[in-house]
Formats: structure tokens, sequence, C-alpha cells
């Protein structure tokens, strides 16, 4: 379910969106509008998500999800033409199906049946998502080379979003306790640590007066920023730098398996070095491959910029949600997750039409780039100086020795 609903249509509407704006001549701006519009409508979908899954249960939830998914891959693979069409269709649609089928009611699903292993079977989810960003990718590009079609790509949506019904309606079952035991608050990868030694106990008020969660909401925010770009504008980018569009596609396969590294990396490197170092290494990593991007100029260095990129991005997105849990009890876990995924979307969700709009006017993707690599470093020199004087949870101490 991971796969149909965040995996597809982040990395496989990636591509697919690329070739649709190509063969249709549309502006970057419109591609970058997109990414943005179904970034908006995820976040503002997910206080429904999360009140579906309170109220009617996970496969409820799935099973609305899946069927949008699956709608909109039929009007986009038929009779889409337009970008405010696409807008529609791929951003609001899909974004919200996504939404409601997506990380909400998947992690609620795996921490009501995981308990004991919960932490390794959320790592599961996530590195999960990685996998299917690789096959949606594969898929895609195998469709449309076969059909010469740009919307052949978006038949793999429709079919995606019926398989996920199926899916859902047979093997997705809600917690031991029925729909309320899927309405307990999902613990991320680390959270165990939270219960007996977390540094803040307190509850949302308090936890707002820290400078190191306004230094990982910074960091989220950058990542966001940085992927958002990677997502709408590496595919012509890269063509513009003349690969071709099986090449460029690959870059994104690449990215989604190196996901997967960085998903178990972090939790390697936090065992070892403890959270704090782990997710400043995700952010510089993530940086690294950014700047990497500007130097790409024959497969080595494609391979190059994907792999780093995508470590990166990988680790960081299990590092935020692990600092979180790692940092605050878990009373306040929920009301800081949902604060940090509005402002990271909110604000993170502006670069791709910033982005397409500069280049409309400049023909360049470099500045921006350029500007989002320093962005992200100097999220991470916040997140050194506020973790500098902040030790690690008892509980983390305790375990390491």
């Amino acid at each position: 379910m991971i796969c149909v609903s965040m995996a597809l249509p982040i990395y496989g509407g990636s591509v697919a969106n690329t070739y649709m704006a190509v063969a249709l001549g549309w502006k970057r701006e419109a591609l970058g509008l997109l990414i943005a519009g179904s970034m908006a409508a995820n976040a503002l979908f997910a206080p429904i998500s999360a009140i579906a899954v309170g109220r009617f249960g996970v496969r409820k939830s799935m099973l609305v999800g899946s069927t949008l998914v699956g709608l909109a891959g039929v009007a986009l693979a038929t009779v889409v033409t337009e970008p405010w069409q696409a807008l529609i269709a791929f951003s609001l649609v899909i974004g919200g199906g996504g939404a409601l089928a997506g990380i909400i009611p998947c992690q609620t699903g795996v921490a009501s049946w995981f308990d004991k292993r919960r932490t390794m079977a959320l790592s599961v989810l996530y590195a999960a998502q990685g996998l299917g960003g690789f096959l949606a990718v594969f898929l895609i590009g195998q469709a449309i080379a076969a059909t010469g079609t740009w919307r052949s790509g978006w038949w793999i949506f429709a079919i995606a979003g019926a398989l996920g019904v199926l899916v859902a309606a047979l093997f997705v079952r809600d917690g031991p306790d029925g729909a309320s035991a899927s309405s307990r608050p999902p613990m991320p990868p680390g959270a165990e640590a939270a219960r007996p030694g977390a540094v803040q106990d307190g509850g949302f008020k308090e936890a707002l007066r820290s400078p190191l969660l306004w230094g990982v909401y910074l960091s989220m925010l950058t990542l966001m920023a940085g992927s958002g770009f990677i997502i709408a504008h590496s595919q012509v980018h890269l063509r513009g730098m003349g690969f071709s569009p099986a090449s460029a596609a690959s870059a994104i396969s690449l990215m989604s398996v190196a996901g997967i590294l960085g998903n178990i990396g972090f939790s390697a490197l936090a065992a070892r070095a403890g959270h704090k170092i782990a997710f400043v290494t995700a952010v510089v990593t993530f940086c690294a491959g950014l700047a990497l991007l500007t130097q790409v100029h024959g497969t080595p260095t494609l391979w190059a910029y994907a792999i780093v990129v995508g470590i990166g991005f990988g680790a960081g997105q299990v590092g935020s949600m692990a600092m979180l849990g790692h940092y605050w009890s878990m009373r306040a876990f929920p009301a800081l997750t949902a604060l940090g995924l509005v402002l990271q979307t909110l604000g993170g969700g502006m670069v791709p039409i910033l982005a397409g709009t500069y280049f409309d006017a400049h023909g360049t993707y470099l500045p921006v780039i350029w500007t989002l690599v320093g962005a992200n470093v100097a999220s991470a020199i916040f997140l050194v100086l506020v973790m500098a004087r902040q030790p690690e949870p008892a509980a983390h101490a305790a375990a390491q020795h």
C-alpha cells in the first residue's frame, strides 16, 4: 500500500509528469506546480486521513484512497490535455488519495500490529517505499517505451489503484483491538527511547520553546525543498544536460533504491553515534548529493549524484521522525509531527514553482540548485549549534552503556 500511495506518486509521478509536460509543450512552471500542488494536497488531506483512520479504520481509508488514485490515473491516461486538468487529476486527486491510503494509515497499521519489533517494522515500511519507487519508474518507462506515448505511463497508476483496492480488501485488517487500536499515535523509528528518558517530557507548548525542535524543523524544510526540486525538475534538468529520457529516469530509480540504504544506515549510525550525529550526517549527505547534480556530465557522475542524494534523503526521512520521537515524549509527538509536516510542505512546496518560474525566465536551474545547497548547509550548521547544548536522552546513554 505504501508503494501505491507514496512511491508511485513521488517517483513514478516525476517521470510521468516530465514525459507529459515535454510532449505537450508545457512551461517548467506548470511542471513545478503539479508537484507543489501534490505536496499541498497531501498535507491538507493528512488531518482528514487521520480522522478517517480513527473513525473508520485503516482498511476503509486505504480502500477510498486507492480508488481515487486509480480513477485519477484513468483520467490522466485518457482525457487530460491542459495543465489545469493535470493539476486536478494528479495534484488534487492523487495527492489526496495518496494521503488517505499512505503514510498515516500504513504507519498506524504497523504500529497497531507490532509492539516489541515496532521500529524494525517501520524501517521495513520506509524501505518498501524506496523499492516501490524503483519498480514504479521501471514500469512507467517500459510502458511508455513499448507504446510510444506518455499516456501509457498513467495507465500504470490506474492499474496500481485497482491493485491497491484488491490488496486492502483481501489482506489489510485493523489492529487487534479494532479501529480504536488503529487510532493510537504511531511511534517512529527510535521512539521507544522517548518513553523513559526523553530530554523533553512536557507537552506540545513546552516543546515549542526548544531550539532543538526548530533546528529539526528547519532541516525538514530544507530537505523537503531539495527533494521537491528533484522530483519536479531533475528530469528536465538532466535532459537539458544531454542525457536521454531513459537515462534521466534511471537517476530517479537509482535514487529510490539508494534511499533504502539511507533508511537502514540511519538506524545503524544512530545506534553507534547517537541520533544527533546521524541526523546531521543525513542532511550533509543530502546536501552533497544536490551539489553533485550541478556536475553531472556522464554515467559515473549521474550514478554518484543519484546514490548520494538518495542515501541522504532516505536517512533524513527516517531521521526527522526519529529525532522527534527520541527527544520528546509520545504525549507531544503526534502534534509535533503534524506541525513539522505542515511547515515543511508549505515551505518546501513553493520551491518547484519558483524553480520553474526562474528557468522560464533565465533558462537554467544552476542558481536554484546552489541556493538549495546553501539552505541545507545552513540548516546543518544550525543543528550542530543547538545540538551542542543538548545531551542524548538517558535512555540512549543507558542503551549505549
